[in-house]
């Protein structure tokens, strides 16, 4: 399972089972934008934030921690604020280690352990129907709710993704065409 896989479900997920108005791709609110861009947000109606880091192997997932939003995070909380929900979404078959060491890190006090898991089985068809929630994630209560002003610019940047995306869409459609006429 490739982090696309996984990525399109848990967006599904949170669109459509969580009924969130807003998906974002590579993309954070507010002041985080300049330093991280996280896989995969999620904006309640309520405008709080639900950040998902996608990881499909276990190196990947140790190796987060050593990332520099995490650093950012831990040394000044009020520039770099962590979202209201965290989660990491990974396929099924890794759960059990995933868990392992989300633990540890609880154990040692670091902020993602305060992360929840989000596992994707693997179905022939990619769906919301895919996602288990393993392990809620902790409420962040003080988290900041971007602004309308961000909710703007993100949604701005991302019909500009989705006007790529539909490109490259319509390309794959067109070379699928010419192998069919052959």
């Amino acid at each position: 399972m490739n982090s696309s896989h996984v990525r399109a479900s848990i967006a599904c997920h949170f669109r459509y089972s969580c009924q969130c108005p807003i998906i974002i791709f590579e993309r954070a609110p507010g002041i985080l934008s300049a330093t991280y861009k996280p896989d995969l947000i999620a904006i309640r109606k309520d405008r709080k934030v639900i950040e998902v880091e996608i990881k499909v192997s276990l190196s990947d997932l140790k190796n987060d921690i050593n990332k520099r939003h995490w650093k950012l995070r831990e040394i000044s909380p009020k520039n770099y604020p962590m979202p209201y929900m965290f989660y990491y979404g990974i396929p099924y078959e890794i759960k059990d280690k995933a868990l392992e060491v989300i633990d540890g890190w609880k154990k040692d006090g670091k902020l993602c352990g305060k992360a929840g898991l989000l596992c994707v089985i693997e179905r022939e068809n990619i769906g919301f129907k895919d996602v288990i929630c393993e392990r809620k994630a902790l409420l962040n209560k003080a988290a900041l709710k971007p602004s309308i002003r961000d909710i703007i610019s993100i949604v701005k940047h991302q019909t500009g993704t989705l006007c790529s995306l539909s490109i490259k869409i319509a390309k794959m459609g067109k070379k699928q065409e010419k192998r069919i006429l052959i």
